[in-house]
């Protein structure tokens, strides 16, 4: 199955138009936020030793299928509860991302679309990636 987006295209919407659009904003001052910050749940460890999320980072936003993340929150909200999803643009097929994304949806209770065209902010051969809490926003 072909990218959408084929080497050096690019993206369907900037990442600024994208957020604007789903009523979000970056989500900037918490970049080691966790999934169990995502999905509202308590986060593991000392929460006064680890504000931004767990202290073990086995549920961080990190590996293969979050390259160039980008965290998001809905707009006019500043609070580290209101963190609600992450989107990102791996250089991988979206069958490599399949696995992980199920992972991570089925264990935190989140949802995720993978390779929507409505998603592709980034271009240049990679696949979007959405994985956000639905009791938070709506996509």
């Amino acid at each position: 199955m072909p990218k959408r987006s084929e080497p050096g295209k690019l993206p369907n919407v900037p990442l600024e138009d994208w957020l604007r659009k789903n009523e979000l904003s970056s989500h900037t001052r918490f970049d080691r936020a966790c999934f169990h910050r995502m999905a509202g749940l308590p986060v593991i460890g000392n929460v006064s030793d680890s504000v931004y999320g767990c202290q073990d980072d086995s549920c961080h936003i990190s590996g293969p299928i979050f390259d160039h993340p980008r965290r998001f929150k809905v707009r006019g909200r500043n609070r580290i509860a209101d963190f609600a999803g992450v989107i990102s643009a791996p250089y991988l097929h979206p069958h490599e991302m399949l696995e992980d994304a199920t992972r991570i949806s089925q264990q935190f209770g989140l949802s995720y679309r993978i390779d929507d065209p409505r998603d592709d902010w980034y271009g240049h051969g990679t696949s979007p990636l959405v994985i956000w809490n639905s009791n938070k926003i709506s996509l």
